[in-house]
């Protein structure tokens, strides 16, 4: 069976790491992340546990690296369109507050 990276011990903690991370970002109070990335956290915690649960099989993770790169991916696009839209409401009330 050749050894994947996702497969071998240094995989598993990084999994571990990522849904730590994800977990952390899910029940932070103070981190707004918004619904829709929530739910994108939760989908890298399920993604990771499958990973997880692959790996006390004995088995290789067929697609688990494409769905965590899509899932980051994802993220990111959410993290972009969020600060763009901070950035419009910014900008928005600067320029109302110059002309009162």
């Amino acid at each position: 069976m050749p050894v994947h990276f996702l497969n071998s011990p240094v995989g598993m903690l990084c999994l571990i790491l990522i849904a730590t991370i994800s977990l952390i970002n899910i029940y932070a109070h103070w981190i707004e992340d918004g619904f829709v990335g929530r739910l994108l956290y939760m989908a890298t915690v399920l993604t990771c546990v499958a990973g997880l649960a692959k790996f006390t099989n004995s088995s290789v993770p067929e697609h688990l690296a494409a769905t965590l790169i899509v899932l980051q991916t994802a993220l990111g696009v959410r993290d972009v369109c969020h600060r763009f839209v901070l950035r419009l409401k910014y900008r928005r009330t600067i320029h109302a507050k110059k002309h009162q």
